[in-house]
């Protein structure tokens, strides 16, 4: 008898640990970006868009060289289409403000802070 409760316990204790279960994740992601390289700027808002599309909340943090990606008037390695889909960091970074995404760049520089007003973008404190 005792064979037999065992082996239904263990077979029921297979069954839990086969059934599905829902992935609970953060609902928000905050991606900070320092790099000067566009290939990075780039990924990094390609993964925050991706954040977005499964709906989740995003916020991205502009620093040190990553914030010329604010500039109304930004670097040509910021407006510069990329492989596979031609897209720029900050093309993309400006679909992501439009999709509901929040950008804050931090600086010193009042002159890059009145181009960032421009553009929507506040500067974090």
């Amino acid at each position: 008898m005792k064979l037999k409760t065992l082996a239904a316990a263990l077979a029921g204790s297979f069954l839990l640990a086969l059934a599905p279960v829902k992935a609970e994740g953060p609902d928000k992601l905050v991606t900070i970006l320092t790099a000067p390289e566009p290939q990075t700027q780039l990924m990094a808002m390609v993964l925050t868009m991706q954040s977005i599309q499964q709906e989740k909340s995003a916020q991205i943090l502009l620093c040190g060289p990553a914030g010329d990606l604010a500039l109304k008037d930004a670097p040509a390695s910021a407006t510069t289409g990329q492989a596979p889909k031609d897209m720029s960091p900050q093309g993309l970074m400006q679909k992501i403000m439009q999709a509901g995404g929040k950008v804050e760049a931090t600086t010193h520089a009042t002159t890059k802070v009145l181009q960032w007003a421009l553009c929507g973008i506040t500067e974090s404190k």
